[in-house]
């Protein structure tokens, strides 16, 4: 059987992310990005708040970056970079250059068969 992990800190994390979403000028968003910090024992003087997070862009890029620390073998880099509109930013900086339908993944062709409803994703 498949088992999904998620792990306490991805919940943290996700959690920071959707009170940005909702309401950028919440300083409760740090809480929990700063919950994680607490048990990577990171010093409260290094801790995020408005006075080091400026606006909801830097918040989305200082997620992006925790992300990538604490959940680096995870395998959910691409899909946070793709989800917080990072995705070509990133790529472009190890030198790579996306396409727009680069985003999606082609769909197998055992469903494009079984269903004649489904087409395939433009550019695959």
């Amino acid at each position: 059987m498949n088992w999904i992990v998620l792990r306490y800190a991805d919940v943290l994390l996700m959690q920071s992310e959707a009170m940005n979403n909702l309401t950028p000028a919440d300083p409760g968003k740090f809480t929990s990005i700063n919950k994680v910090l607490n048990r990577a024992g990171i010093p409260v003087a290094q801790q995020y708040s408005f006075a080091n997070v400026v606006t909801q862009t830097n918040f989305v890029d200082t997620l992006v970056k925790e992300r990538a620390r604490e959940l680096c073998a995870e395998g959910h880099r691409r899909w946070d970079l793709i989800r917080l509109g990072r995705y070509k930013q990133v790529e472009a900086g190890i030198g790579f250059t996306l396409q727009d339908y680069q985003f999606l993944l082609p769909l197998p062709q055992t469903e494009l068969d079984a269903n004649k409803n489904l087409k395939q994703n433009l550019g695959y």
